[in-house]
């Protein structure tokens, strides 16, 4: 295994000759019409007799309405190494289960499917990292160890992790549509599952219907440089809220200087105490750096539930009151843990040639973002070792097909800009912002539900009523 990009110019993954759908045993909750599948697919596409098979979990939710559209809803979650499973609870909600079936599917390697490349040995890294005071190199190492052990046992397993890229993703994608007998149908992805929308406009286009991209992550970023760049824009946009808010600015004035001050006592003296961390978490012993809180502000930006009360938290750790902090935790573990690591480096390592561009020197030297940067890919590309997709996955997506484009302004992960421009690079695309929102803004906002239902109705940009963005503004808890 080496990091040379794989030959061709095309970047697409061959689609099976003949994908098949099989029964699948599963709980379904009270008052849902769920059917179950496994879809049974080559892990090697590009040789189908050099590999074995994935087996990926599929759950099909049956409208409730009197008369279902034919064309259903493919929901494709983030990550990478996200379940789309996992959510059936929120999407058996959405108002779109009143016009179509929804699709959910686990993506290769991850949530239910079959091989798993899920890492507890990562989870018990985590736990010992949270538990102690160390530098951002210690940190990087014990991570690079439990990596190097979880990619050992799957090798020895037989799991060839250069088929986790997100073009295999986009033909298991397309090899589900067929599979269900669908002519049409229509995508939605949220975050990383936009990448792979995208990647599936472009390399297995039939039957696409209607797009609605939230929180878009194109081909071509995702590089060191990007993501360092992405949270100072983004936490730049929430200064400027705060100031520009006469509350925020009254209550918490200075407020950059405030949270960078608030680093600074803390990586001097660290919080400690304990947490609930789960269960690979031993005594669940939590010691919180400066560097530590700096990651969690930018997880916290990014969610439009949390994001209204992050003033006050750094206000109040910078009085020296620090009992929010075990509760931050004992939230934020269970969502580290439950991406499928494997997944997640499969698909960056092998999307992004740009983790060995720009910003490699921040692997070695993060300056002040080791915090957050400790828990990307790029630190441990080398390490997992797939060869990178060819350079032509990396061009931006044109695509004919019609697309609903939103994104939170105040969103770290995949900053408005990028949603912004991906839809103007699309031939019938609109972009709706929504001020003051953070990321995957789907799962927040009442208007998003209404707007993705009404263009996945009718999928014409030019007709879309976005109006109800216009009420979308930042607010802050004072």
């Amino acid at each position: 295994m080496g990091l040379e990009a794989r030959p061709g110019g095309s970047t697409a993954a061959p689609l099976s000759e003949h994908p098949t759908l099989r029964s699948r045993e599963c709980t379904v909750p009270a008052g849902l019409t769920v059917s179950c599948r496994w879809l049974d697919v080559p892990e090697n596409r590009e040789d189908p007799d050099r590999g074995g098979t994935v087996h990926i979990a599929v759950a099909i939710l049956h409208s409730w309405g009197g008369s279902p559209e034919p064309d259903p809803v493919v929901q494709i979650a983030g990550g990478p190494g996200g379940s789309g499973l996992a959510q059936l609870g929120f999407w058996a909600e959405s108002p779109l289960l009143g016009e179509r079936d929804i699709v959910l599917f686990d993506q290769r390697g991850a949530g239910a499917s079959v091989p798993s490349l899920d890492c507890p040995e990562r989870d018990a890294a985590l736990a010992t990292n949270l538990g102690r005071a160390e530098s951002y190199t210690v940190e990087v190492q014990t991570y690079r160890d439990a990596l190097a052990a979880c990619r050992t046992r799957l090798v020895a397993a037989g799991v060839d992790l250069d088929q986790y890229d997100t073009e295999a993703v986009a033909a298991d994608l397309a090899d589900l549509r067929i599979a269900l007998g669908e002519d049409e149908w229509n995508l939605y992805g949220i975050s990383y599952g936009t990448r792979v929308a995208l990647a599936t406009m472009r390399s297995h286009p039939e039957g696409i219907r209607s797009v609605v991209l939230d929180s878009a992550y194109p081909p071509g970023v995702g590089s060191l440089t990007d993501v360092h760049a992405r949270a100072d824009k983004a936490f730049a946009a929430f200064y400027d809220a705060c100031e520009a808010d006469t509350a925020c600015a009254t209550s918490y004035p200075h407020l950059k200087a405030t949270l960078e001050a608030v680093v600074d006592r803390y990586n001097e003296t660290p919080i400690t105490g304990t947490a609930d961390l789960g269960p690979a978490a031993g005594d669940g012993t939590i010691v919180i750096t400066g560097d530590d809180l700096r990651a969690a502000f930018y997880s916290l930006l990014s969610s439009t539930a949390l994001n209204p009360d992050l003033p006050g938290l750094i206000s109040r750790l910078a009085s020296g009151d620090t009992t929010d902090i075990p509760a931050l935790v004992a939230q934020g573990v269970p969502q580290a843990n439950a991406l499928s690591e494997g997944v997640q480096l499969g698909a960056e390592c092998g999307d992004n040639g740009a983790w060995f561009g720009p910003g490699r020197e921040l692997v070695d030297d993060p300056a002040d973002s080791g915090g957050f940067v400790v828990h990307l890919a790029g630190p441990y590309c080398e390490l997992w070792g797939v060869d990178a997709l060819p350079a032509a996955f990396q061009d931006t997506v044109r695509s004919p097909v019609p697309t609903l484009v939103v994104a939170g302004t105040f969103d770290p992960v995949t900053p408005a800009a990028d949603s912004e421009a991906t839809a103007s690079a699309l031939d019938h695309a609109v972009y709706v912002g929504l001020d003051g929102a953070g990321h995957g803004v789907s799962f927040d906002s009442a208007c998003v539900a209404t707007l993705a239902a009404a263009f996945t109705a009718d999928p014409d940009p030019d007709a879309l009523d976005a109006s109800c963005a216009a009420a979308s503004h930042p607010t802050f808890t004072v």
